[in-house]
């Protein structure tokens, strides 16, 4: 920032001022003390007077180096009152000029998801969101905790508190695809889900709980899904020792460039409503085996040839993007293969 190096000039310009009055009426007043020459040369740079020593009455080299040193010294601390205003002025500006850069982009999002918080848990949701360039945007009351991500990172965010419908509406909420509450203390995840099914009731709202006896009340607030992170960690730990071929497997899914995991909900209207999976022929169009059908919160793995399909199923395959495309086309979803994540 140019204003803080004029100030850093400013700084070693008055040290470099001080000194040269230092020794210079020491030279040209050899009977002063040095503290002396110091109390002269600070007097005559902040122009306060001579009345204690007269010294316009004692020679005329005095008087010559007091002048320099008075023009040089309203030179020095005139920039230096100049740099420090730019340096405030400049600071507050780009502040102002990066929140309203921000409130812009932000009104563009749509169909994007909104992070409430941005700690522990928040860092690996942000990290996750990004690698997959989904549209999101954070909330989080502690700017100093975001602006430390953001050394690193990219992101559009919003300092404030979640549970204001003030703040939901900056983040777009109206818009919004989904929303992510994973603060740090339950009541504050409760108030935030029940504040964004408010404000939108279309919204899908997953909460993190800290406590087993929340996750009612965060549900009964409005919650699609509850995580309770230590609680799935723990899960993780114990099928890494029990089933490690499995979890290896999930995490490569999970991690492969080439081949996801998605799942094609059937809209109103899709041709494979009242079809059974044989008479899709989904797998000799697209390649693609189904897995599993989610059916409102009922999960069907390893469907049968003659299941029937109904509005709203949820198809869940693992394939391409090209395959997902194919599978988004025949499905009526056209918006899969935007599901299928780079």
């Amino acid at each position: 920032m140019q204003s803080y190096r004029n100030l850093v000039i400013t700084g070693l310009m008055i040290l470099l001022e001080f000194f040269i009055g230092l020794v210079g009426y020491k030279l040209i007043m050899p009977d002063w003390s040095w503290l002396k020459s110091l109390y002269m040369t600070a007097i005559t740079l902040t122009t306060v007077g001579y009345s204690d020593y007269g010294i316009f009455s004692e020679s005329t080299s005095a008087k010559i180096f007091t002048i320099t040193l008075i023009i040089t010294g309203i030179g020095i601390f005139a920039f230096g009152a100049s740099s420090l205003v730019g340096f405030v002025v400049e600071g507050h500006l780009s502040d102002v000029l990066r929140r309203r850069r921000m409130v812009r982009e932000i009104s563009k999002l749509k169909d994007h998801y909104i992070v409430c918080g941005a700690g522990s848990t928040g860092v690996h949701v942000i990290d996750s969101l990004s690698s997959r360039k989904v549209p999101f945007v954070v909330i989080d009351k502690n700017e100093e905790r975001i602006k430390e991500l953001l050394r690193v990172r990219s992101f559009l965010y919003i300092a404030g508190n979640a549970s204001d419908d003030e703040v939901l509406h900056m983040a777009g909420i109206e818009r919004a695809k989904a929303l992510i509450s994973i603060l740090s203390d339950d009541r504050d995840n409760l108030f935030v889900t029940l504040s964004a099914r408010t404000l939108n009731p279309k919204l899908t709202i997953v909460s993190k709980a800290v406590e087993s006896k929340s996750i009612a009340k965060i549900r009964k607030s409005g919650a699609d899904y509850v995580i309770i992170p230590d609680y799935l960690g723990g899960l993780k730990i114990a099928s890494i020792l029990i089933r490690p071929n499995v979890v290896e497997f999930l995490d490569g899914i999970r991690a492969d460039p080439v081949y996801k995991m998605v799942e094609a909900k059937l809209p109103d209207g899709s041709p494979m409503i009242g079809k059974s999976l044989r008479e899709t022929r989904i797998r000799s169009e697209t390649g693609l085996t189904v897995f599993a059908i989610r059916r409102g919160k009922e999960i069907i793995y390893n469907p049968s040839p003659d299941f029937t399909l109904l509005p709203g199923d949820g198809l869940v395959v693992i394939g391409s993007k090209g395959q997902i495309s194919k599978l988004g086309k025949i499905t009526g979803d056209p918006e899969l293969a935007s599901r299928w994540f780079s």
